[in-house]
């Protein structure tokens, strides 16, 4: 009888983290006996003596959590997710792509825009409404890479319009390119005053309370699932997509379920002042 050679499959990885697959082995298998999975967490210079250590001194001068993590082998504990997925999905109204404007009454509609120039980043824009106090997310447009910037500007100012939505908020990418382009097919584009790491802390509480309805967009999810929140030294939270990710259509749709809650009643009492100064 002829054996079959045994096959081995080797990972080799710093860790970051304490999330994903590479966690999930360590915890699983680290410090213990396995006739199929072994795990070694080992130093750089351990298995590299050629690394200079007054390298490694100087970057854990510079960035401790990083460099511990980086030379040392230890996942990082100033860095979480967002939220938990299991919440993320929640929010999901599984099947529904996107929710028409409506025609049987009178809606606030919210937007925010996350652009781009059309060479790398998707140019994204999202629409929300609150409703009973809940944040409702009604549709999502994401133009990918590469594309032409004014075409796409055309093309989400149209959206907008179908929404009876004239003026829109988004991110300061492009600074006055990006108020102009819009200008020009009959859109108001106003620069955010909060960066999208306030905005995704705003929208948290959101989540957490079960007052917020999301569409059933995969990517919506997954990069929302992949943002990352990061303490600081001096325990202020930033919250950001992690190292390779991205969040444009994530930025987009937590920006409208921001404005959807912070901003019907401004619009109510506006409407009340146009009706009583007819």
């Amino acid at each position: 009888m002829t054996l079959a050679p045994a096959s081995m499959i080797v990972g080799i990885s710093s860790p970051y983290r304490k999330s994903g697959l590479l966690y999930a082995k360590f915890k699983k298998h680290f410090g213990r006996d396995d006739d199929h999975t072994l795990v070694i967490r080992a130093p750089t210079r351990s298995l590299n003596p050629t690394v200079p250590q007054e390298e490694i001194d100087r970057d854990l001068e510079e960035d401790p959590a990083k460099a511990r993590a980086e030379w040392l082998a230890e996942f990082r504990d100033d860095i979480g997710g967002w939220l938990p997925l299991e919440v993320i999905e929640q929010a999901v109204d599984r099947g529904l792509t996107v929710r028409p404007p409506s025609t049987q009454r009178r809606v606030y509609y919210k937007s925010f825009c996350d652009p781009s120039g059309g060479a790398k980043d998707s140019f994204t824009a999202a629409i929300a409404h609150e409703e009973a106090g809940i944040a409702v997310l009604d549709c999502i447009l994401e133009i990918k890479a590469p594309f032409n910037p004014t075409s796409a500007a055309q093309q989400i100012a149209n959206l907008l319009k179908s929404y009876n939505i004239t003026s829109t908020v988004g991110d300061r990418y492009g600074a006055q390119w990006i108020v102009d382009g819009f200008a020009a097919f009959g859109i108001r584009y106003q620069h955010s005053e909060r960066d999208r790491s306030a905005i995704y802390l705003d929208a948290m509480p959101l989540f957490t309370s079960g007052r917020v309805r999301l569409l059933d967009n995969k990517r919506l999810t997954s990069q929302f699932a992949g943002l990352e929140r990061r303490t600081s030294s001096i325990g202020k939270d930033k919250v950001d997509h992690g190292p390779g990710g991205s969040d444009d259509v994530a930025n987009a749709a937590a920006g409208a379920l921001v404005r959807a809650i912070a901003e019907p009643a401004q619009a109510s009492r506006r409407a009340f002042v146009n009706f009583m100064e007819r």
